[in-house]
């Protein structure tokens, strides 16, 4: 299995740490400043407080919740030259973060960098405690030896292209749940609400 998609999990963690680092900053703040006076910060940090679906549908609100990780995918589109006068402005530490995570970011093949925008965009929308359910996946699932990510990985693929009912049959059956542990149960159900459907 490619390295870098066993590192997805903590990519996405990358992801999110940029987004919200690049929401603090005065240089993308014009980008998300609507014309009228912004609302308190309370609001701009609420999320909606139902579990999203895997084909998360726009909600109101959502946009906001977002725009963070678009401008990251802004960034990766962005020229050499045009990044460097779009991060300019930042404190260096934060731009010297910023640019390493892009940098790691841009050694993926463009495929691996859309699953990985979608699975941050899709994490973001999450109300906390589900988000934070699914990172406790993710880490546990890239603790898993290389061979049983493969089986695992593997079968998820399989999962995330079946119709909604044939998934539920399927990870019901008893073949399902003699090959695989609770936990390896639990890392899959989660990773696939991540995952985008082909």
């Amino acid at each position: 299995m490619n390295r870098r998609l066993a590192a997805f999990p903590f990519a996405i963690g990358w992801v999110l740490g940029l987004a919200m680092s690049l929401a603090q900053s005065s240089a993308f703040a014009a980008e998300k400043r609507p014309s009228r006076p912004a609302p308190p910060p309370a609001a701009n940090i609420e999320r909606p407080r139902q579990a999203a679906p895997s084909q998360p549908a726009p909600r109101p609100g959502q946009a906001q919740t977002r725009a963070p990780v678009q401008t990251v995918d802004k960034l990766l589109r962005m020229s050499p030259s045009e990044r460097e006068a779009a991060l300019s402005s930042l404190p260096p530490a934060r731009r010297e973060n910023i640019e390493k995570r892009l940098g790691e970011i841009e050694k993926m093949t463009p495929a691996q960098q859309s699953r990985l925008l979608y699975r941050a965009e899709v994490l973001n929308s999450l109300p906390p405690q589900r988000a934070n359910e699914i990172r406790l996946s993710a880490r546990q699932f890239q603790q898993l030896p290389e061979e049983r990510r493969r089986v695992l990985n593997k079968e998820m693929n399989k999962l995330v292209r079946a119709p909604q009912d044939q998934r539920q049959e399927r990870m019901k059956s008893e073949e399902f749940r003699n090959r695989y542990s609770p936990d390896e149960q639990q890392m899959m159900q989660d990773l696939i609400e991540i995952r985008p459907q082909p």
